[in-house]
């Protein structure tokens, strides 16, 4: 069946906070998490399974947020687009969405925290996690939610809280150098809803 040219997911977070420095990937993580009904987690990185990783806010290895996510009862698996065409990644993320579940990115984090610009040094190097929540074929963008974006840079969007055009999602999207090591290229979490009831919320100790 052919996608719909404009979808907004039925769920959405109850928030979309700014984060500090750190836990980019926790922050993705918890907006998911609220979207499916798991509104408790005040303190996104909390989420680390790992008392390092909660320190310093790193991913050790692909299936670090995945597992996290499973662990509260939502079928999630890390896969690569990396062999794809631009074209065909845009119509991998946009049948996602229209599945009716977010997609979290692995990307390379080019834009700065104060003023929103593109930099391309920092992207070379840098990771980030976004994940996505809808799509405009009209307009040609992605809506987004990206935890770096302070409250005077979101934008008034239907969902998420930034728009970011389907031109620039694909150069974004193979991520950093360093992340590259441990993520690979093009990484994204799929995720999808098991049947029956959603897992109790684990036990997370701050």
């Amino acid at each position: 069946m052919p996608l719909p040219e404009r979808y907004i997911l039925p769920i959405h977070p109850k928030d979309y906070p700014n984060q500090g420095i750190r836990h980019c990937g926790a922050y993705t993580t918890r907006a998911v998490l609220s979207a499916y009904g798991f509104n408790e987690i005040q303190d996104p990185s909390i989420l680390h399974t790992n008392p390092l990783l909660r320190l310093l806010g790193f991913t050790s290895s692909i299936d670090y947020y995945p597992a996290i996510l499973r662990s509260y009862g939502l079928d999630a698996q890390a896969k690569t687009a990396e062999r794809l065409s631009s074209d065909e990644k845009l119509d991998l993320l946009k049948g996602l969405l229209a599945a009716g579940n977010p997609v979290i990115l692995s990307v390379g984090n080019f834009f700065s925290r104060g003023s929103g610009e593109w930099l391309p040094i920092k992207g070379t190097f840098m990771s980030h996690w976004i994940s996505l929540w809808g799509y405009d074929d009209a307009k040609k963008v992605f809506y987004v939610f990206d935890s770096q974006v302070p409250q005077e840079l979101c934008e008034d969007v239907p969902i998420g809280n930034k728009t970011r055009p389907y031109s620039v999602i694909p150069r974004i999207w193979r991520g950093a150098i360093t992340s590259s090591w441990v993520l690979g290229n093009c990484t994204y979490i799929e995720i999808k809803r098991r049947q029956g009831d959603l897992a109790h919320a684990p036990d997370r100790k701050p």
